[in-house]
């Protein structure tokens, strides 16, 4: 089996002091340790707030990355409520062949059951063209659902 470590470059408005910030230093990483295992996890809500430039960096940089999250900004709230263009970007994934994890990672919505967000997210994301929502499994975390899966996975 291939284990894969992954970094996550974090937003630092969020988490104020946070060392690994930006996916230009996360791939300074990469070069340092020079490993076939070593992978950037791209969250999309922390880059936008850091960098912008989503589509630029995602196809420049998709063979470095392993798992990308999925959060609208801003507010970290579900995909299609913000600033983001997810159709846009999930056209780019496809077309430049990304063949690994897409999760999200939202605030929760107080009103709402777990199972009930997974699904409104799953119908917003094939809405959206994301070719990746079939099957999802999805994890309470902090507060947040993260809600992941892969192209061509049937077991979440």
């Amino acid at each position: 089996m291939d284990i894969k470590l992954l970094i996550e470059p974090i937003n630092t408005f969020d988490i104020p002091g946070f060392y690994l910030f930006k996916t230009e230093q996360a791939l300074d990483i990469l070069k340092e340790v020079d490993s076939d295992n070593l992978y950037i996890q791209y969250d999309i809500y922390h880059a936008q707030r850091m960098e912008g430039e989503l589509s630029k960096t995602l196809e420049k940089n998709i063979s470095k990355i392993a798992h990308i999250q999925l959060a609208d900004n801003p507010g970290r709230n579900e995909p299609g409520t913000g600033e983001i263009n997810y159709a846009h970007l999930f056209k780019l994934i496809d077309r430049v062949g990304y063949q690994e994890w897409i999760g999200c990672d939202i605030d929760l919505l107080p009103i709402l059951k777990l199972d009930q967000i997974s699904k409104l997210n799953i119908v917003y994301l094939k809405t959206q063209g994301c070719s990746y929502a079939r099957n999802i499994s999805c994890i309470l975390s902090r507060l947040s659902i993260i809600a992941t899966f892969k192209q061509g996975s049937n077991d979440g």
